[in-house]
């Protein structure tokens, strides 16, 4: 049988673990400690008589299961089948057509437990709102970062990074591969203009570290446009080679040029003294003429 009296004195003067008790007003002398309970049936969430569901036979409440709102029901015919002790109602998502349907079970009930059953439907209306503006307003999650273990992926990530260095040159052989189809992978188009892009940007950089190393080297003497420098080289070679004849012929006797390599320069001079002289008499007949 439910006695709702003795329920009550047992939980109110000994033990009950939905009971919590906190200290209002902490600091000052004459601070009480309030009892509250963590029952999910409970209305108003206070632990009092007219407040507890364990303590009356005859009790409703509003609770959300996955952001719907339910009217549960308990009567004292029910008491002796635990497992349909609670009548489930599911609520319409409009607030009016809700409290029509809350005043219709509700009809012939206590008139205070009806308004505690109002005020826990507008309360846990306003939270859904509150949760579905929350959800698309989209909240920054705060994660904790562990010190320790980022510097050793960081180190982690550096090794690894110095060890999978390739160089210009494999990588284009590799890109050729691919492309032809030597490598079986399964390689993206994206991915395959990632991989060239990078090998043009190391070349493009190879290319102008290049051209600053020449940049910096000796300077060149500017020659005008349509003088020919060849001829001053062979002027200097001429006259070398003069210098050479006539030390032979102080000394009175002609000795030939020790190496392989004077031999060949001499013919080279030689030929082209020849297409000088070629070259002056063809642009002196095409004067004359």
């Amino acid at each position: 049988m439910q006695h709702d009296d003795t329920i009550w004195s047992i939980i109110s003067q000994g033990f009950c673990s939905f009971k919590m008790r906190i200290r209002d007003d902490v600091g000052h002398a004459g601070a009480k400690k309030e009892a509250f309970c963590s029952n999910p049936y409970n209305t108003t969430g206070v632990c009092a008589r007219a407040h507890c569901p364990l303590a009356n036979s005859q009790y409703a409440t509003i609770v959300e299961h996955e952001n719907q709102l339910y009217l549960y029901m308990k009567t004292v015919e029910r008491a002796h089948t635990p497992k349909r002790l609670w009548e489930k109602i599911l609520l319409p998502q409009n607030f009016k057509e809700a409290l029509a349907v809350l005043n219709e079970n509700l009809a012939w009930w206590d008139r205070k437990l009806v308004l505690r059953c109002k005020q826990r439907l507008l309360r846990m209306k306003q939270i859904l709102i509150r949760k579905r503006r929350l959800a698309a307003r989209g909240t920054v999650k705060i994660v904790g970062i562990k010190k320790k273990e980022e510097r050793v992926l960081d180190k982690k990530e550096a090794k690894a990074l110095k060890a999978a260095k390739i160089t210009p040159g494999i990588s284009n052989v590799l890109l050729e591969r691919i492309k032809t189809g030597e490598i079986t992978t399964e390689v993206t188009d994206a991915e395959l203009e990632e991989i060239a892009r990078r090998a043009e940007d190391e070349d493009l950089d190879r290319l102008e570290e290049e051209q600053e190393l020449e940049n910096e080297g000796p300077e060149k003497q500017l020659v005008p446009y349509g003088v020919d420098d060849s001829s001053d080289e062979e002027d200097e070679e001429s006259e070398e080679y003069s210098d050479e004849e006539s030390e032979l012929e102080t000394d009175g006797k002609r000795k030939a040029p020790k190496t392989a390599a004077r031999k060949r320069r001499y013919v080279q001079i030689e030929e082209q003294e020849i297409e000088h002289e070629l070259q002056g008499r063809l642009s002196k007949s095409v004067i004359d003429w």
